[in-house]
């Protein structure tokens, strides 16, 4: 008998699926992975300079294939193709939250969307990606491990830094590979990275 799978391994095999779908079979279905934060909640002073409202940063999947014909385009000037793309994705991932979420549907005011081109144009990643190096298997080779460290040459400057990994993952081993932290520092962990969609 074969065991079933983890949901690990089906969220792998949605996510996988997901992404081998050509951007009119995407446009149709849910985005399998959402990462969703309110970063505002961070800020202690937020709550005084802005009672009553906050912000939610949505981080999602969009295969950069599905936006590379506007990537040489001027920002703005992407035509209306681009920008009907750019809004229903944009309006499927906030619906999917507002369905894991429903008491912020009657509270949206702003909505702003990126694609992966929009990442390559404000943060000069080649192929949109926000995560600093490429997820290939090369990056996690046992050479790569070997020399990508957080150092610098300036003496007691100490990198916290996400080489290796991302995420919440990223924030906690990244203590560990630089060195350490001072007793009582525990910045790395509340340090995150984010996009709003």
């Amino acid at each position: 008998m074969t065991p079933e799978p983890s949901k690990i391994e089906l969220l792998a095999k949605l996510t996988l699926d997901y992404l081998k779908m050509s951007r009119e079979e995407g446009l149709d279905v849910d985005v399998p992975l959402l990462f969703i934060s309110f970063p505002s909640t961070k800020d202690p002073e937020w709550k005084k300079k802005y009672p009553g409202k906050t912000t939610m940063a949505i981080v999602t999947l969009m295969p950069y294939d599905w936006v590379s014909e506007w990537n040489n385009n001027r920002v703005k000037k992407r035509g209306d193709e681009y920008e009907s793309i750019k809004k229903t994705f944009g309006h499927k991932a906030v619906e999917q939250a507002c369905r894991l979420f429903p008491s912020i549907r009657d509270h949206i005011d702003y909505v702003s969307v990126g694609t992966p081109v929009s990442n390559n144009y404000y943060l000069g990643a080649p192929r949109g990606e926000i995560y600093g190096l490429d997820h290939t298997r090369e990056r996690f080779s046992l050479w790569n491990n070997a020399i990508l460290r957080a150092k610098t040459d300036i003496p007691g400057l100490v990198m916290r830094t996400t080489i290796r990994y991302t995420g919440i993952t990223s924030n906690t081993a990244s203590k560990r590979y630089s060195g350490g932290c001072e007793k009582g520092d525990d910045g790395a962990l509340y340090t995150t990275k984010f996009a709003v969609v």
